[in-house]
């Protein structure tokens, strides 16, 4: 069945996520006359600061308490009934639930939009059984109408579709059309380059501040300064490097600050961070990618068992013979459940892993490292100071009986055991 056109004139716009990029998108529409606000929808499940936002510039904003149901997916459902075109808007862990859920409703009567970075066209219409899909890659200075952006249409979306979308995030900023295969670089520049500049900025306000200028005054002509000389850029079509030397005269200031950009490097770094930022996009991607695999799996499992066990069999025989997973052929189909004679339908491999296995580390048996022993106390090294013995007193001697008086009593007997002894007797 052919696409149904879009009346470029009386059309409806619904937002499925009410971000930022969804309000900055909403804003340039209205802003620049294109839709007027009535005619553009979202939904917000609990955050009242996001309803307000929109409200304020007269979107319309549903919620489950909407809704009789009063489910999130009801009100999802509603955005889209009403809508023509609908721009998914959400995090990319989250694009292949909303697209699913919402397929019965995604007839190719509706155009339908992505903004999720990592997402891929052929995903997309996958999910929603639907190639009436255009992928658009904007960046955040959208909020300010100054978006530099990128699209790609899928396989049924039509020339006017282009058109209608292209007009659309014209009203953000500027839009280019490209093939999908450069999207991943088109993150690394103008998705994440807005962060570049303002790095860019920030260290120039600090040089402003090395050499003597107020914090503020710093700031305002550090930010006028890139503003005016990306406007050069744009607006009078000369190379950068020839605007570059308009400015640069020979033995000058300018020269002089150039030179020591280039001995540190400045035009390697910048280039390195978006080969960085390009490289761990489709890294994001594939691991979205796994995601999602995983998920059909764990779904499988629990809506068909023995399919999983056979898909579990194959991939083990596969690990050790050779693996068709890579050439994503499907296992053989079981029997259906209640009699079915016809063989069912094979799920189809995952796809292996062509690098090889990265290894942990195993634990180290002994610690080669001899022990550290715990000093013990220091002795105290003064001499003990010794408790004085009681002194013993004279003992009264009892006189009498042939002892002698004055001498203590121990003494006494003690003399007398030894006068016993000798034989002697006592003197009186």
């Amino acid at each position: 069945m052919d696409a149904f056109p879009i009346p470029a004139d009386t059309y409806k716009l619904g937002f499925i996520g009410a971000g930022k990029m969804a309000e900055s998108i909403a804003r340039g529409v209205v802003r620049s006359g294109i839709l007027p606000a009535s005619r553009i929808t979202t939904a917000t499940h609990s955050n009242p600061l996001r309803r307000e936002a929109f409200k304020s510039f007269g979107v319309r904003v549903l919620s489950k308490n909407d809704d009789v149901l009063r489910l999130p997916t009801a009100v999802w459902y509603r955005v889209v009934e009403e809508s023509d075109v609908i721009v998914f808007s959400v995090k990319p862990q989250v694009v292949k639930d909303a697209v699913s859920k919402l397929k019965p409703l995604l007839s190719k009567k509706k155009l339908l939009v992505s903004v999720a970075a990592g997402i891929k066209l052929k995903d997309l219409e996958e999910w929603a059984g639907s190639s009436r899909f255009i992928r658009v890659m904007p960046n955040t200075p959208a909020a300010v109408g100054e978006a530099a952006s990128v699209m790609s249409s899928g396989g049924t979306a039509t020339e006017e579709d282009g058109n209608l979308i292209a007009k659309l995030f014209g009203s953000v900023g500027k839009i280019w059309r490209a093939d999908e295969k450069f999207f991943d670089a088109v993150t690394g520049l103008s998705g994440s380059g807005p962060a570049y500049i303002y790095l860019a900025i920030e260290a120039l306000a600090d040089g402003g501040v090395a050499a003597g200028l107020p914090r503020e005054l710093a700031l305002g002509l550090a930010s006028q300064t890139v503003l005016g000389a990306a406007s050069m850029a744009t607006k009078t079509g000369k190379h950068p490097g020839q605007l570059k030397d308009d400015v640069t005269s020979p033995g000058g200031t300018t020269i002089a600050g150039i030179h020591e950009l280039e001995k540190g490097g400045f035009r390697g770094l910048l280039m390195n961070a978006v080969v960085a930022a390009a490289k761990r996009g489709r890294e994001l991607e594939r691991r979205i990618y796994l995601r999602a695999r995983l998920v059909h799996e764990q779904k499988l499992l629990k809506t068909q068992p023995t399919a999983l066990k056979a898909l579990r069999k194959y991939h083990i025989s596969t690990q050790i013979e050779n693996s068709n997973l890579r050439n994503k052929q499907g296992i053989p189909g079981i029997h259906g459940i209640y009699g079915n004679p016809n063989p069912g339908v094979g799920v189809l491999g995952i796809p292996g892993n062509p690098s090889p296995g990265v290894g942990n580390p195993g634990m180290l048996g002994k610690n080669p490292d001899p022990g550290v022993g715990v000093p013990g106390n220091p002795g105290n090294g003064n001499p003990g100071i010794g408790i004085p013995g009681n002194c013993g007193k004279p003992g009264v001697g009892i006189p009498g009986n042939g002892v002698k008086s004055g001498l203590p009593l121990v003494m006494q007997i003690m003399e007398a055991k030894s006068m016993r002894n000798s034989g002697r007797k006592r003197n009186p």
